[in-house]
């Protein structure tokens, strides 16, 4: 299953994530087994029966009652994420032969042979390694040569991707209700072709080829764009790396010495029309927050092993017995998924903030969690499994805008479009620091972590 590898490379934001490598051979066990080349299928069958919710529908929980009709009136269990993101998508499935037969091509495409015959991993150690690291100002005549090459020699599947997302039905190919099974290896490919479309950028402006080297830059925007609109982490934050790969490629462009104000305003027009369309943060939540209610099936169903790695079974055979730990579980259950359905929806509700001022909000919930580490009504399943790692993700959203809203400062001050007034940041809460002199435009004050910077040199007659 390749969400393992989009995971290890996004490392790890939250526990539905965490735990998906691990769900394949034990869910196998529950469906009966299967013939090898169909386990990520069987796998999301079996968690897919899961997103009718049918413990949390039976419980007698008044608490939990109410959060199911909330979720339903709000449209947002996972089955109706899928009927919201497309009708046809959420009637299709391995159980469902006649919807399956009607699917488009690219519902049927396996992402993690699309670099065949080459593995996914293969092509993404060699394409990874041609890529000019972040910060990079120019490529040595070796390094654009290999760079060159390979880029010629992945074009085709280049080419097909972009035939793919330009479809007009054309979605990430899989269900919010396969839940942590789902196969997400359609993201490490569109992380990887965005790659390719930057090496393509950066052969166009090293042919002086600019306008056409910007407008890859949009392609690259194109496919972040797409991936950040889903309902599902692993495909937000792919979008910040993707996005991320695109400014740093602009960012050879800007600084190649041939560059003229036709190419900056092409670039600054191209990114204030992507963050009109910017997602909100909290859609990546609620998808989240589908796969959690799934995890919750999954355990009331007896399946409280197969979320929990090897190293957390080991540390809890050493402090004391999984099957007393099962039994603790699965009699606060109700109580545990009480909790974490509050959380989510405090949370989902804070993201509709600027992050600096959503932070304390984030670090009141992890003291809240420390605290109750120490509580008779320990949330085990919320706070082990499915609360692990929100800061992160949610600083990471904060830290893709900053970098937009950045470099459409620094392209309107490039190209005398605006007064050069520095603009808030979201992330830090502290204005852009925005330095205009008449060779060079600089924005500091992106991520205080990094301390990234943004620098367009400019022509002697501008």
């Amino acid at each position: 299953m390749l969400q393992s590898r989009s995971i290890a490379a996004l490392g790890c934001f939250t526990a539905p994530l965490l735990v998906a490598p691990l769900l394949v051979a034990p869910l196998l066990v529950v469906v009966g087994g299967c013939a090898r080349g169909t386990d990520e299928r069987a796998a999301a069958a079996a968690v897919r029966r899961y997103a009718e919710l049918p413990g949390l529908a039976a419980t007698h929980h008044k608490g939990l009652r109410d959060e199911l009709a909330r979720l339903l009136s709000e449209q947002t269990t996972p089955r109706q994420l899928d009927a919201a993101r497309s009708p046809k998508t959420a009637a299709v499935g391995p159980d469902s032969a006649p919807a399956k037969a009607q699917e488009p091509d690219h519902k049927r495409i396996e992402w993690s042979r699309f670099f065949r015959p080459q593995t996914l991993t293969m092509a993404a150690s060699r394409i990874d390694a041609a890529f000019p690291a972040s910060g990079d100002s120019s490529l040595t005549p070796i390094q654009l040569a290999s760079a060159i090459s390979l880029r010629s020699s992945y074009d085709p599947q280049r080419r097909r991707f972009d035939r793919l997302i330009d479809a007009p039905d054309f979605h990430p190919p899989w269900l919010i209700s396969e839940g942590i099974a789902a196969d997400t290896s359609f993201v490490e490919v569109a992380r990887l072709c965005g790659r390719l479309e930057g090496l393509l950028a950066i052969e166009l402006q090293h042919k002086g080829q600019l306008d056409l080297a910007v407008e890859s830059v949009g392609r690259m925007l194109s496919v972040a764009s797409l991936l950040a609109a889903q309902p599902h982490v692993v495909s937000r934050i792919t979008a910040v790396y993707v996005r991320a790969d695109a400014l740093s490629v602009l960012s050879l462009i800007m600084r190649n010495a041939a560059c003229e104000p036709s190419q900056r305003r092409q670039a600054m027009n191209r990114i204030a029309a992507e963050l009109e369309r910017w997602p909100r943060d909290g859609d990546a939540w609620i998808g989240d927050r589908a796969v959690g209610l799934q995890i919750y099936e999954m355990v009331r169903d007896g399946l409280l092993t197969s979320v929990l790695s090897d190293d957390e079974k080991l540390r809890i055979r050493r402090a004391g017995s999984l099957a007393e730990l099962e039994d603790a579980v699965l009699a606060g259950i109700d109580a545990d998924e009480m909790y974490y359905l509050g959380a989510m929806r405090r949370l989902i509700a804070a993201s509709s903030q600027p992050y600096h001022q959503r932070r304390k909000f984030l670090e009141a919930l992890r003291v809240e969690l420390i605290e109750l580490q120490a509580s008779t009504q320990y949330p085990f399943v919320a706070d082990t499994m499915l609360l692990a790692d929100f800061e992160r993700g949610h600083r990471l959203q904060a830290v893709d805008r900053a970098r937009m809203d950045g470099w459409l400062l620094a392209l309107k001050a490039a190209t005398g479009s605006t007064p050069p007034t520095p603009s808030l940041n979201l992330l830090t809460g502290e204005p852009f620091r925005l330095s205009v002199e008449p060779s060079l435009i600089v924005v500091d004050g992106i991520d205080p972590k990094t301390e990234e910077r943004i620098v367009i040199p400019l022509g002697p007659a501008e």
